[in-house]
C-alpha cells in the first residue's frame, strides 16, 4: 500500500493489535499479499429486528468507517482503502433445543 500513514502496518508479516474501550482491531497477513483485518465493538440490538436471529449479514464500509471513527488515524485510513467488509455477530445464536 503506498499511503505514508498504512505504510508501516503492511511493510512487516507481524500481526498488529489496536485495543480500546468497547472496540478491538488485529490485522495480520494472510497470504498472497492480502491481510485480514478483524474488529470488534459492542452490537446495536436495534438493528434489523431480533439481534439473535442472523449471525452474519452484510455490511459496508461506511458502517465500518462510523464504528470506528474516533479511533486511530491508521485504523481510518485502513478502513479507507477497505474494498469489503463482512459483520459476523459473536455469542449471539438462538439457543438450540433440548
Amino acid at each position: 500500500m503506498s499511503d505514508p500513514i498504512t505504510a508501516p502496518i503492511f511493510k512487516e508479516t507481524a500481526t498488529n493489535v489496536w485495543a480500546g474501550y468497547n472496540r478491538h482491531v488485529i490485522i495480520y497477513p494472510c497470504g498472497g499479499g492480502m491481510y485480514t483485518l478483524g474488529a470488534t465493538h459492542p452490537a446495536n440490538h436495534n438493528e434489523n429486528g431480533d439481534r439473535a436471529m442472523e449471525w452474519s449479514r452484510a455490511a459496508t464500509v461506511s458502517q465500518a468507517e462510523e464504528e470506528y471513527k474516533e479511533w486511530n488515524p491508521i485504523i481510518k485510513r485502513i478502513l479507507h482503502h477497505t474494498k469489503e467488509v463482512g459483520k459476523w455477530r459473536l455469542a449471539e445464536v438462538p439457543r438450540l433445543p433440548r
